[in-house]
């Protein structure tokens, strides 16, 4: 069985082949950034525990390419919504890790705090690389 595009509401192979480099671009910075968190150990600089820190940043990395190609909102606003998420997780996460601290490990909560805040700053951090990336190829193509 073969389905036209058209079914889709795409009205000739250009658009599609468009729609998907700009998608490409994003998904490319995502990697890119991942690479870098990883290489020189950047999660850790800011705040992670060593011994989860490669797990944060490869976890993050997926569930921020997914955020990133979840098509609900216009790019600007998903971009800002990203940047005030990665922020808001990054304090939670930074909260979590000096309340674990200073009860010497005995806090679970914390833990949790620090831990799932670091997954969830990484996932809308990666999220945002992407949309910001996406965004910048859009604003360079709409110009004359």
């Amino acid at each position: 069985m073969i389905v036209t595009l058209s079914a889709f509401g795409i009205r000739d192979q250009t658009h599609f082949e468009r729609t998907d480099q700009k998608m490409m671009i994003g998904i490319l910075a995502i990697a890119i950034s991942t690479a870098v968190v990883y290489l020189f150990d950047a999660a850790i600089t800011w705040g992670a525990h060593p011994f989860w820190a490669t797990q944060v940043i490869l976890v993050g990395a997926a569930i921020g390419t997914v955020f990133y190609l979840l098509p609900l909102l216009r790019p600007t606003v998903k971009l800002s919504l990203l940047i005030v998420l990665a922020l808001t997780a990054f304090a939670i996460a930074t909260y979590g890790k000096t309340q674990f601290a200073a009860s010497y490990a005995e806090d679970t909560f914390a833990g949790q705090l620090w831990y799932f805040g670091w997954h969830a700053t990484l996932a809308a951090g990666f999220a945002a690389i992407g949309s910001a990336a996406k965004l910048a190829l859009l604003r360079l193509q709409t110009k004359p």
